[in-house]
C-alpha cells in the first residue's frame, strides 16, 4: 500500500496546483509525520490552507483528508513500524 499511494502522488505531481505540490513534497518526504496531522496542521506546516489539503486528498480520489488519505498514511506508518511491536498499534487504537 505504501508504494501505491506514494507512487500515485509522484505520478500526479505535474497536475497539482502550486499549493498541492507543497503538500505532495512534504508527504513524500515525511509521510510518517503527515499520518498524524490534521488537515489544518498539515496546511500550516507547508503554508497552505486547510481547504487546499482537503482538495489535494479529493483530487487523489479520497473522500476528504481525514476519511481517506490520513487512514492510508497511518497504514503506511504501521507497516513501516511493525518491527517495533504492538506498542505502536496500541497507540493508534487509543487515538
Amino acid at each position: 500500500m505504501a508504494k501505491s499511494i506514494l507512487h500515485t502522488i509522484e505520478k500526479n505531481m505535474i497536475s497539482f496546483s502550486k499549493g498541492q505540490k507543497l503538500i505532495a513534497r512534504y508527504i513524500l518526504e515525511n509521510y510518517d509525520k503527515a499520518a498524524f496531522m490534521t488537515a489544518s496542521r498539515l496546511g500550516k506546516t507547508v503554508q497552505v490552507s486547510e481547504s487546499t489539503v482537503v482538495r489535494f486528498a479529493t483530487q487523489l480520489g479520497y473522500d476528504g483528508y481525514k476519511r481517506g488519505l490520513v487512514i492510508v498514511f497511518q497504514n503506511i506508518s504501521c507497516d513501516q513500524l511493525l518491527p517495533l511491536g504492538k506498542a505502536y498499534h496500541v497507540f493508534l487504537d487509543r487515538m
